[in-house]
């Protein structure tokens, strides 16, 4: 079959032999996997949780308020087509709020059928690292407001950074028991 009657695949391969290339096994090696971490800052705290964790990352649009919620409960948000709960993840682990800033960010979770969001300081990055390099640990006093949430910790170049999961967090019964009942029905 001459060049015009060739198939493009064809071309392509007989290109390759002319320039000496020779096809390799097919035989795939084995793909080393990483785990991919987002640093967050929050507070005066900076941690890792997982990308996997983590549907969306939003500016901080508007927030409806809500009565008769916990403090770190902001209220009520519509991003991307979505309304869901809004929380301030420094006000809930360490009861200091976070000042909203042009670097505060929505981290949108997913939750079920909807979203939750989760309101942070500034998003720092994204980390891939080898599994070796995280240790693995459950509970650590230099993090005492982590307990219950801390998956373990990255050791890099002589830093240690707490990984938390969000996932744990938002599975909280004290998360999910956000309404407060001081009020009083009769009024």
């Amino acid at each position: 079959m001459d060049a015009v009657g060739s198939s493009p695949w064809e071309l392509l391969l007989r290109e390759a032999q002319n320039a000496g290339y020779q096809s390799k096994s097919l035989v795939q090696e084995p793909i080393e996997t990483f785990w991919v971490g987002l640093s967050i800052l929050t507070g005066d705290d900076i941690f890792l949780t997982p990308l996997s964790e983590i549907a969306h990352i939003v500016p901080v649009p508007k927030i409806a308020k809500i009565p008769h919620v916990k403090s770190w409960m902001l209220g009520v948000t519509m991003s991307r087509g979505e309304i869901f709960a809004t929380t301030d993840l420094s006000a809930f682990l360490k009861e200091k709020e976070t000042h909203i800033t042009k670097h505060a960010r929505i981290l949108m979770m997913p939750l079920g059928d909807n979203y939750c969001g989760i309101l942070v300081d500034k998003v720092l990055g994204l980390h891939r690292m080898h599994p070796s390099e995280i240790q693995a640990t459950q509970y650590d006093k230099r993090h005492p407001s982590y307990e219950g949430y801390l998956m373990g910790v990255l050791v890099k170049k002589q830093i240690e950074l707490p990984i938390i999961s969000l996932k744990s967090i938002v599975e909280d019964p004290r998360f999910k028991n956000a309404v407060t009942l001081t009020f009083d029905a009769r009024e």
